[in-house]
C-alpha cells in the first residue's frame, strides 16, 4: 500500500457516511492509526467495536472505550484491560457511567485510581458540558441552579465562567457552520 492509498483510508475511515462493509475492511489494516479512526468512528457497528477491543495495540482500545456508541457492556470489559493506559483513559472519561469510574477508583494503579476519583468529583456537573449541543438549554438551565447553589467561592465562580466560555464558543461555532 502507498503513502497515497493509506491517507485515503485513514480519512475513509474516520467518515461516519463510510460503508460498514467498508469499515470492516479497514478494521483489519496494518496501520495501527487507521484501525483506531474505524474505532473512533461513531458509525462503527457494536460488533465492530467488540471485536476491534481485542486488538493487541492499546491505542486501538482506547479509540474504542472513547467512542460514544460504545456499549457499557463493553467499557466495563475495558475497564479490566491488562493494560493500565487503556483503564486510564477509561478514567479520564466524564460520559462513563459511574458505577464502572467508582470501580476504576479501586483501581491496583494509583495513578488510574487517583484519575477516576478526580473524574467522581464534579461527575454531575462535567457530564452536563460533555453533553451533546442538542442539550444546550439543559445545560444553561443547570448551571443557573450551580450558580444559585454555589457559595461563591473563587474556585466554583472560575470553574463556571470557564465553563460558560466554552458553551459561547460552542454556541458560536454551531452557528455558524
Amino acid at each position: 500500500m502507498n503513502r497515497k492509498d493509506s491517507i485515503k483510508d485513514y480519512l475513509l475511515a474516520g467518515n461516519t457516511e463510510t460503508s460498514p462493509v467498508k469499515l470492516s475492511r479497514l478494521s483489519h489494516s496494518r496501520y495501527v492509526r487507521i484501525r483506531c479512526r474505524v474505532a473512533e468512528n461513531p458509525a462503527a457497528s457494536r460488533a465492530l467495536l467488540l471485536a476491534l477491543s481485542g486488538d493487541l495495540e492499546a491505542d486501538v482500545r482506547i479509540a474504542v472505550a472513547n467512542n460514544p456508541n460504545a456499549p457499557q457492556s463493553l467499557l466495563a470489559y475495558l475497564a479490566a484491560d491488562s493494560c493500565v493506559d487503556v483503564r486510564y483513559a477509561l478514567a479520564e472519561n466524564y460520559q462513563l457511567p459511574p458505577r464502572l469510574l467508582r470501580k476504576l477508583a479501586e483501581d491496583e494503579n494509583p495513578y488510574v485510581a487517583a484519575r477516576a476519583q478526580r473524574t467522581l468529583k464534579p461527575n454531575a456537573f462535567f457530564r452536563l458540558i460533555s453533553a451533546s449541543l442538542e442539550g444546550h438549554k439543559l445545560i444553561s438551565l443547570k448551571l443557573s441552579q450551580f450558580q444559585a447553589k454555589s457559595t461563591a467561592q473563587p474556585a466554583s465562580v472560575c470553574r463556571l465562567n470557564r465553563i460558560r466560555s466554552h458553551l459561547s464558543r460552542a454556541s458560536f461555532i454551531c452557528l455558524e457552520s
